[in-house]
């Protein structure tokens, strides 16, 4: 069976393929404009790029922040800034610090479960915990509890035995 092709006079398709072209620029996806023209995003991709169509550039949001553990200003640098997301603090120490806050604020409101009383294995410090938290942990049987992540690391790179003061 043979298929019949209907012949376009050059006008339109320089027509068609500057509106292609204008599809694009504006930020279109190849198979938005493809569904919209009858062609394949392959071969938009191809007018496009014989065109120097191409889609407008991704922004990425600057945002300056105060860091709330040590209040240096830092700034992050990607798209997860302009939605809200990204670092919340300037280092990894003021992170784990950020961290050990939460675990040691009993006035939580988030927690309706109540808080368990507990003690590092590593510092001796005591500190409290959710006891969904604590119960939800894979480690809620075992006997080592720690008040923030570099006392679990410092505790297995000191041979998984308590501080020496």
């Amino acid at each position: 069976m043979w298929r019949k092709f209907t012949m376009t006079r050059p006008n339109e398709k320089i027509e068609r393929n500057e509106a292609i072209a204008k599809q694009r620029r504006a930020g279109r996806t190849l198979q938005e404009i493809g569904d919209k023209f009858g062609v394949t995003r392959e071969r938009v991709r191809q007018i496009c790029d014989k065109l120097g169509a191409k889609p407008p550039k991704v922004e990425y949001h600057i945002d300056v922040r105060d860091c709330p553990i040590c209040g240096k200003i830092f700034t992050v640098e990607a798209l997860s800034a302009a939605a809200g997301r990204g670092r919340k603090t300037c280092s990894v120490e003021c992170q784990n610090e950020s961290i050990s806050q939460k675990n040691r604020s009993p006035d939580k409101p988030t927690s309706r479960h109540g808080f368990v009383d507990l003690m590092c294995a590593y510092c001796g410090k005591e500190f409290k915990r959710s006891k969904y938290r604590h119960q939800g942990n894979r480690y809620a049987n075992c006997e080592h509890d720690f008040c923030d992540r570099t006392c679990y690391f410092d505790w297995v790179r000191n041979g998984r035995k308590p501080k020496d003061d």
